[in-house]
């Protein structure tokens, strides 16, 4: 068994999954974690209670850099349908409508287009989206 299955058993007994592992090195395995089940962000308790369990898993033969995935996130398309009423980033493929890019909420999704709220000016407009045409959706922070 290699440390990233043992280490992905570790987290689903914390309802987590490890999103992206990097080597550096031989001795040290950076691990960016978020929620199975969820799109809302980890706390620093969490993080480090799963480091913890990580490293006793594997006998603290090596070094482990565990943290969030961060706020912003980008998402695959399986989970796509946790953000509906998020504030998310999506980047285009082919421009549409003059834009290259929209910031604003998820409003809803179907298996072809994605609807999407985005502040212009002084008012709220809604897009819709052709998902072949998504080239990157992220969660993004509203300023």
């Amino acid at each position: 068994m290699t440390y990233i299955d043992t280490l992905n058993k570790v987290a689903d007994t914390l309802n987590l999954k490890i999103v992206k592992t990097h080597s550096v090195g031989d001795d040290l395995l950076e691990i960016r974690l978020a929620h199975k089940d969820s799109l809302e962000a980890l706390d620093l308790e969490t993080v480090s209670q799963a480091a913890s369990l990580f490293a006793e898993a594997i006998d603290y033969e090596i070094g482990l850099d565990v943290s969030s995935e961060g706020a912003e996130r980008e998402l695959v398309e399986s989970e796509y349908s946790l953000a509906v009423g998020k504030y998310v980033y999506i980047k285009l493929i082919n421009p549409e409508k003059g834009y290259n890019e929209y910031e604003g909420d998820l409003v809803s999704l179907d298996d072809e287009t994605i609807i999407i709220s985005v502040r212009v000016k002084h008012t709220s407009k809604e897009f819709t989206v052709d998902r072949k045409n998504i080239k990157l959706l992220r969660l993004a922070v509203k300023v």
